[in-house]
């Protein structure tokens, strides 16, 4: 029931790249792309690293499907998970991604 309240908004599609391993390079490989339907906000939030760095987040992106810290959306790396929490029981119903 509460995914078919939030279902109506998530009106988009990202492509999702789930991240596999690091190859001998240290770049990170990913499975096949799977589309994914989501809402994308485009907004501009600025972040901070575990270095202190400011990292710029321009989109944030709501969705059921649980996301990867390692994960690629529409060719960009996931920069933040924040879970979406039901009020009632505290049950996970959602997540809001920024890349």
């Amino acid at each position: 029931m509460r995914e078919d309240l939030l279902k109506s908004h998530f009106v988009d599609i990202a492509e999702l790249r789930r991240f596999k391993k690091l190859n001998k390079y240290n770049e990170r490989e990913y499975e096949e792309p799977i589309n994914i339907s989501c809402r994308k906000i485009k907004q501009t939030k600025i972040l901070q690293s575990s270095e202190n760095e400011n990292i710029v987040s321009t989109i944030t992106i709501y969705t059921f499907e649980e996301i990867g810290d390692k994960d690629n959306i529409d060719g960009k790396d996931v920069l933040q998970i924040n879970e979406m929490r039901s009020l009632l029981d505290n049950v996970i119903v959602g997540y809001e991604i920024l890349i």
